[in-house]
């Protein structure tokens, strides 16, 4: 299998634009959910890592990292208040759409890649 250049590499890494997803729990309205950047899988990684013991809003943390507007910038401050204050909403809500970002956040199968190396 050939090598793949840095070029190739970032064009294969490139980042979906922001996906809108009705959320059933809030009667069908629309958030927008980002593609997760190396970055924000870091900063999920760290949160998880460093609540693992103690405990953490981790639904909230998960959806306040990816929880965007229609240009892909993050609606949620990133500061302890805010984590808090979504923390302290609906979890159906919060854990539906929680779901969707953890299905962005896992890392692709072999298969995936092969796909990807294809096209």
């Amino acid at each position: 299998m050939p090598k793949l250049s840095f070029e190739e590499l970032l064009a294969l890494g490139a980042r979906r634009p922001p996906q809108p997803y009705e959320v059933k729990a809030l009667g069908g309205r629309t958030v927008w959910i980002r593609d997760p950047s190396s970055a924000d899988a870091d900063e999920w990684r760290m949160y998880c890592k460093s609540h693992q013991e103690t405990g953490g809003t981790f639904a909230a943390k998960l959806v306040s990292i990816l929880l965007c507007d229609e240009s892909g910038e993050r609606v949620v401050p990133k500061d302890d208040a805010a984590l808090a204050a979504l923390a302290d909403g609906s979890p159906r809500w919060i854990d539906e759409v929680a779901d969707v970002c953890l299905q962005l956040m896992t890392h692709p199968t072999d298969d995936e890649i092969e796909e990807i190396q294809k096209n």
